[in-house]
């Protein structure tokens, strides 16, 4: 250590890093220390080489009276600025990131080392720093959970999947504002605002489901948990785990049951008068209600509530009809059937159904809702994926790795929302679901006609 206390092996630079050379003989230091910054330090460190060492011996000092930082030690434009989820194998860059996990293990020898995990609005990904480390101390004594940092590094394949190769790094300053620093870009969430996903289903359900004791279930839903939905995720780790998953799954799953239902009408006409339309629209928008009591977004993701631990989201969600199923006077045998929805949309006991579905409503329900979690899933662990490899690290749903696209292909014309909502009722509804449908719609469609805007039959 030289007399300020810094290790010879570290390169200091003008942009408030601190920087590690390699050890002849040790450990690479891949993963290099931050600036050493107090709690209470606002501002990055200044840096002077010393008068009684070599030039490329330097200091980085706290600010003091006499050496306290202006505005210009502040870099004003980071031109390499990225998300996590623009990095790429082996291409430095700069980010801004939040700890959202920190546990200390240690090797096969016995020596002690950090995993944690970082996150900005769109990835989550892992990073190591090893016992000998300059970086060890600084994680062990002042990094705390929650807070936000700006890091240089790279994306690489460990063979245990992604980690992010941290060079440098340091706690977020007030003066990175001006390079773009935001803590809700750190916070996963829908890229649609909660209000305009809700509008969308409110108006589904006033035309597949009209006026009645079953519409003012679902609009008391609605209206008495707005809150709680809007910041809901829909699962845990699988798919759409950020603030508002739960509205974005619950709109497609009640597109997708809205298009499975019509493809079948047009297969088998008799199947109006056998399924109820109104029931499985509701189904399909209450199926995950429970989720709001099962689990809450915190800083280290989403966590399991007592309910959720001890109950699961099928059966509180349940609880929920019951009571607002009384209080809109739905009769007993709608009640039931909206209750067996709820439960067995999972299908498995492993998945928290008691039983498997026993009506045909409740089978198109869970055959929307695990179209949708597994597929989304799947593009979940490619996103995530940086590797060269034909095919993901990661398994997907059915427990074999997922094969990447190859190229671009020409994906046709641009899809048409599948909610069978008419134009008129369009009007004032957010622009994603706005998009005109296709000229050549109409009650009866041949099978070729299926993936476009299919009406109610």
């Amino acid at each position: 250590m030289n007399e300020v206390g810094q290790d010879k092996h570290t390169k200091a630079n003008p942009n408030g890093f601190s920087e590690v050379q390699p050890q002849k003989g040790g450990r690479s230091q891949s993963l290099s220390p931050p600036d050493v910054l107090s709690p209470s330090t606002s501002k990055l460190p200044t840096q002077r080489p010393s008068s009684s060492s070599s030039s490329s011996d330097h200091r980085i000092l706290p600010p003091t009276p006499s050496n306290k930082p202006d505005a210009t030690t502040v870099p004003a434009h980071t031109n390499n600025l990225r998300t996590l989820a623009e990095m790429r194998d082996l291409a430095e860059s700069d980010c801004f990131v939040q700890l959202v996990e920190k546990e200390k293990l240690r090797t096969k020898d016995g020596k002690p080392y950090f995993k944690l995990t970082f996150r900005d609005r769109k990835r989550s990904v892992q990073s190591l720093f090893w016992f000998d480390s300059q970086f060890f101390l600084e994680c062990e004594k002042n990094w705390k959970v929650g807070e936000f940092f700006k890091i240089r590094g790279a994306m690489r394949d460990s063979g245990y999947g992604p980690k992010l190769e941290v060079r440098r790094i340091r706690k977020v300053v007030p003066e990175d504002e001006n390079d773009g620093f935001n803590p809700r870009e750190c916070q996963p969430s829908s890229e649609q605002p909660p209000e305009e996903i809700i509008a969308i289903l409110l108006a589904i359900a006033d035309k597949q489901i009209g006026k009645g004791p079953l519409l003012n279930l679902v609009r008391r839903f609605f209206k008495e948990y707005r809150l709680p939905l809007s910041d809901a995720a829909a699962s845990r780790m699988h798919h759409r785990t950020y603030v508002g998953g739960l509205l974005e799954h619950t709109l497609s799953v009640t597109r997708l049951a809205i298009m499975t239902y019509d493809h079948f009408c047009i297969e088998f006409p008799q199947l109006t008068n056998r399924v109820s339309k109104p029931l499985l629209v509701a189904g399909a928008l209450l199926h995950d209600a429970g989720k709001i009591l099962d689990s809450n977004a915190t800083v280290t993701g989403v966590q399991k509530t007592l309910a959720g631990n001890l109950i699961n989201h099928q059966i509180l969600g349940v609880g929920l009809v019951q009571r607002l199923a009384a209080e809109s006077r739905l009769d007993d045998e709608t009640t039931y059937q909206l209750e067996h929805l709820i439960l067995t949309h999972s299908r498995f006991p492993e998945w928290g159904s008691p039983s498997p579905p026993q009506t045909l409503e409740a089978m198109l329900l869970h055959y929307a809702d695990y179209a949708d979690s597994t597929f989304v899933s799947s593009m979940k662990i490619l996103e995530e994926d940086v590797t060269p490899d034909k095919f993901s690290q990661r398994k997907g749903p059915f427990g074999v790795p997922i094969m990447k696209p190859l190229q671009k292909t020409n994906s046709g014309p641009k899809p048409v929302v599948c909610d069978g909502l008419p134009e008129n009722k369009r009007q004032n509804l957010p622009p994603e679901a706005t998009r005109k449908p296709s000229a050549t719609t109409s009650t009866h469609k041949s099978p070729s006609m299926l993936g476009s805007d299919v009406q109610e039959t």
